[in-house]
């Protein structure tokens, strides 16, 4: 419904009479209005609906705001002038201002965090977090040492964190998120002119040297004694007859050739909330250790090494180390660089210095302004949740699909900035750079926006800076399924050539 419509002419039976009734059932929609619709039904599934309309109230009490300063954008909605007051309202979801009441109506504030002023605020200033971006060929030029935020130093030390049992339950604990060991993949390539991993034999493991000529076994203890710890990575030119799986002596230790990703730790957080099978069939493999072991056994995939490129397929699971390594806080992927994660990995939270580096367009909202665009946004815990309360006198944007935002928002600039040339370059970019709105950010307007605002950049730029930010683009990754790549030497299966073949095609030389 239209927000703010009213009945006019009241033909509902009336509260009194429904109450009469005895009728019980459930709120499937209301107007935020005194009079707007609300629709009731019997049914759980909203069918069968009959319409109300939405009575005023009384209110014995309020919160005070008389002393407290709002601008007044338009009629019957107040905006703080100063944040800091929002202190004075906390807790109350109605206030009394003006002889009249208000109900809080929660939105989200966006942070000014762009190139030319990297975030530098501190949480007693909540419009001025500290930027959680990491270093990249866009910023790196404009990047800047602050003193204000909540930082990643720990007096002369890094904040580190090592990627043993206690390191992983930290990461649990602290910030509910997944970060599991991965054991049980198997070799299933020859270790011989390629990376490869040994892992040095425990008691369990009842390993015996492997019978190989002793031009092979030289080479390959000579490589692996070069390196140190217990998981060693090498590149050996050693014979074909070599197999996967060898053991080899190494200055009295045997190793065991194990597959490339063996004993790598993964944060499967998304991963996890995603699991058909729900989180528990995932949760009860990593209880203990914080390790994930893959049986070898699941309906129609025939071995562990299949349903981990399967899973490694989607996207979803991010690389975070080797097991027992040490890696400071801003190396780990940015869904661990989180201020829960930051502050229990601290040994004090009067850190002195913090590497902020700001993102292109990244600025902040107006609230005055109000929404005119639906906006979806995820939390730490990776919750979608999504802004749609919009804010438009004619109401259009409120019977817009949460698909269409994007399209609007670019209908809005494209026919009213100042920088039509501009605007128009842009257009006939994005008509090269194509991608699809459908699956993963069909409903992200601003990772839309950002997708699109490369060609507006770039509009009088060069053909490889435009080039270079789409192939780092998310939108991009996930479209032509490139997101997450890794070499065959280290993900043990050839990598996606989807979009390198449409570079060649598509959007440059076309090639046939």
């Amino acid at each position: 419904w239209k927000k703010g419509v009213t009945f006019g002419f009241d033909c509902s039976i009336g509260w009194p009479a429904l109450s009469a009734q005895g009728f019980e059932g459930y709120v499937c929609n209301v107007v935020d209005s005194v009079g707007g619709m609300v629709a009731l039904s019997t049914s759980s599934s909203c069918s069968n609906k009959i319409y109300m309309p939405n009575p005023a109230i009384t209110l014995s009490s309020a919160v005070d705001g008389s002393a407290l300063t709002f601008d007044s954008p338009r009629a019957g909605v107040l905006v703080l002038a100063e944040e800091a007051q929002h202190c004075v309202l906390s807790g109350h979801g109605i206030m009394k201002h003006g002889g009249k009441f208000y109900a809080v109506d929660d939105r989200m504030a966006l942070v000014e965090n762009t190139l030319a002023a990297p975030a530098s605020g501190t949480p007693a200033a909540p419009s001025q977090w500290c930027a959680n971006v990491p270093r990249t060929f866009l910023n790196e030029a404009s990047c800047e040492f602050r003193s204000s935020c909540a930082p990643v130093s720990a007096g002369a030390e890094l904040i580190t964190v090592k990627l043993d049992t206690a390191g992983r339950e930290v990461l649990w604990t602290a910030g509910r998120k997944r970060v599991y060991q991965v054991v049980g993949l198997q070799p299933r390539d020859a270790p011989c002119g390629r990376v490869s991993r040994w892992c040095r034999c425990s008691a369990e493991m009842a390993c015996s040297a492997s019978a190989l000529n002793s031009s092979d076994a030289a080479l390959l203890s000579a490589a692996l004694s070069v390196e140190s710890g217990w998981v060693r990575d090498v590149t050996v030119a050693c014979g074909a007859a070599v197999p996967a799986g060898a053991v080899v002596d190494v200055e009295g230790s045997l190793f065991k050739h194990t597959h490339p990703q063996e004993y790598d730790v993964f944060d499967f957080t998304v991963w996890v909330d995603r699991h058909p099978g729900g989180s528990f069939n995932i949760e009860k493999w990593a209880k203990g250790n914080f390790s994930v072991t893959l049986p070898g056994n699941h309906q129609d995939l025939t071995s562990s090494v299949d349903r981990w490129i399967m899973g490694m397929d989607t996207g979803d699971i991010a690389y975070v180390g080797l097991s027992d390594e040490v890696k400071h806080f801003d190396e780990l992927p940015a869904s661990l660089q989180t201020d829960a994660v930051k502050h229990a990995l601290a040994a004090t939270a009067s850190e002195e210095h913090y590497e902020s580096c700001g993102s292109p367009g990244e600025v902040a909202n107006d609230p005055r302004f109000g929404n005119r665009f639906g906006f979806r946004f995820n939390f730490p815990d990776n919750t979608d949740t999504y802004d749609n309360s919009v804010d438009d006198s004619d109401g259009n944007y409120d019977r817009m699909s949460s698909r269409d935002f994007a399209g609007a928002l670019w209908l809005s600039m494209a026919l009213k900035a100042k920088d039509q040339l501009r605007q128009r370059v842009a257009w006939a970019l994005s008509q090269t750079f194509v991608a699809s709105s459908q699956g993963k950010f069909d409903k992200n307007t601003e990772a839309w926006a950002n997708y699109y605002d490369i060609f507006v950049r770039n509009a009088f730029g060069n053909f490889k800076d435009v080039l270079r930010e789409v192939t780092y683009s998310p939108i991009m990754g996930y479209y032509l399924t490139y997101r997450a790549n890794r070499a065959s030497d280290s993900a043990g299966s050839y990598p996606d050539e989807n979009y390198a073949r449409e570079i060649m095609q598509l959007f440059t030389i076309g090639l046939t």
